[in-house]
């Protein structure tokens, strides 16, 4: 049984639309019919609900009444039960274990991993490059190192290709006609994943015993072997081989693309890209350290907002089990329910001139509602990473922009692929040129 909610008539040609572009679909829709839009597909029962009160009633205040939707739980096939696919208790156990390793305390040992991961990147690259294609592989070696304390370049190259293949795959399960294809077909989506996700499976399961073998550290993994969870359980193979997964994969994509986008609009603008150079070029003559981040403040606003234009995560995904009062409807069971992130970041009475990209809009100390700004999700379910992933990204840019220039080589914005995350379609083409090491104020 379906609910009367405003939103575009017909099914076939919404259908259509959505699936060539969710996020440009989302966007004119909430435009057009405001905070609630409904839409049926079939049996399926669509809702995305942009509106502040809505958003945290679904993940928060009615949380119990959601479950993942079907695509994020088909997310297990490459991410097995990990913090992003498990529900319940055992989500709620695994949250308690691994949320302590990664608190603002811990993170602050692995700023010099991000500094020197981003300072070989820039001794070694110049020239005409896929930017995106690069931020692809310098987050994976920083994950690699900080999470595995394992720098095999063979390793992350292999683990990016695999990424890659899974992402496209994903796109063709869900918005394509091979969706229909069984898991046994060779070559369908499906067989593709499962192939990929086991060559990932496997690598990692050879870096957990090349790490149980080593002595112990700081980084991720062995905190993760150490934890231990209400009874004094730690994690069993299969639990620490979902949760490193979970880590490995999805902790490098975000950050990756937040650096893609800030170069992307930096290149555009000038004065902004003139400001932040200013400001490395402050610190002096050596690399940035944790205990620059308050000095680096312009860098952090350039990161927030590259993430609010494009955020990675551009939309969480929720199935109502029950039926569920949200505002002045009451949505059945059974009904997808999205939460539009992108839209709402573009929401003008969340951000006046929201298509605009002004970092200062960070630095004006003017008080928003929680949920106005989700990059990393919101709620109980807030990304465990993300204290993590802001830092890097701002020590990164911070080093790159120290020792290299950037030029765009592309006249028009990037084309977007609303994939598992929010990526351009043919990546960042731009020309490196190094710098002397200190020069980033210079013009």
């Amino acid at each position: 049984m379906g609910v009367d909610l405003p939103g575009p008539r017909g099914t076939l040609r919404p259908l259509l639309a959505f699936n060539a572009d969710p996020v440009g679909c989302l966007r004119r829709w909430h435009a057009e019919f405001g905070d609630v839009v409904g839409l049926r597909i079939a049996s399926i029962q669509l809702v995305s609900l942009r509106g502040a009160d809505d958003v945290a009633a679904v993940l928060l205040d009615r949380q119990q009444a959601f479950v993942k939707d079907a695509f994020t739980r088909g997310l297990s096939r490459v991410l097995g039960q990990g913090l992003l696919t498990s529900e319940g208790a055992h989500w709620r156990g695994r949250r308690k274990l691994i949320a302590p390793t990664l608190r603002r305390s811990h993170i602050r040992h692995y700023a010099e991993v991000f500094v020197a991961h981003a300072r070989r990147w820039v001794e070694r690259v110049e020239g005409e490059v896929d930017l995106h294609h690069e931020m692809m592989g310098l987050t994976l070696g920083i994950v690699a190192e900080g999470l595995f304390a394992a720098e095999q370049a063979a390793d992350v190259d292999r683990v990016g290709a695999l990424v890659e293949q899974i992402m496209a795959a994903h796109i063709q399960t869900e918005r394509s006609w091979q969706m229909v294809l069984p898991a046994w077909l060779p070559l369908s989506p499906k067989w593709r994943i499962d192939r990929a996700a086991a060559g990932v499976t496997a690598l990692i399961d050879r870096l957990i015993a090349e790490r149980r073998s080593r002595p112990p550290g700081d980084d991720l993994l062995w905190r993760l072997l150490e934890a231990r969870g209400e009874g004094g359980h730690a994690l069993d193979a299969e639990g620490l081989r979902d949760e490193s997964a979970t880590l490995f994969l999805a902790g490098h994509e975000t950050t990756a693309l937040a650096l893609t986008f800030a170069v992307e609009l930096l290149g555009r603008h000038p004065d902004a890209m003139g400001r932040l150079r200013a400001e490395v070029a402050a610190l002096g003559d050596r690399l940035p350290t944790a205990d620059d981040m308050p000095a680096l403040a312009w860098t952090a606003a350039v990161i927030k907002e590259a993430m609010r234009l494009y955020p990675p995560a551009w939309v969480i995904g929720r199935e109502s089990v029950k039926p569920v009062a949200i505002g002045e409807h009451t949505l059945p069971a059974g009904a997808t329910v999205l939460v539009p992130i992108d839209a709402m970041h573009r929401d003008p009475a969340r951000f006046p001139d929201p298509g605009v990209f002004r970092p200062e809009r960070w630095l004006d100390g003017a008080p928003r509602g929680r949920w106005d700004y989700l990059p990393f999700g919101g709620g109980a379910r807030v990304c465990v990473g993300n204290h993590f992933a802001l830092m890097e990204a701002v020590l990164v840019l911070a080093t790159m922009v120290r020792g290299a220039r950037f030029e765009l080589l592309r006249p028009t914005p990037p084309r977007l692929m609303a994939s598992i995350t929010l990526r351009p379609v043919d990546g960042l083409p731009v020309r490196v040129t190094r710098t002397p090491a200190g020069a980033a104020g210079c013009e």
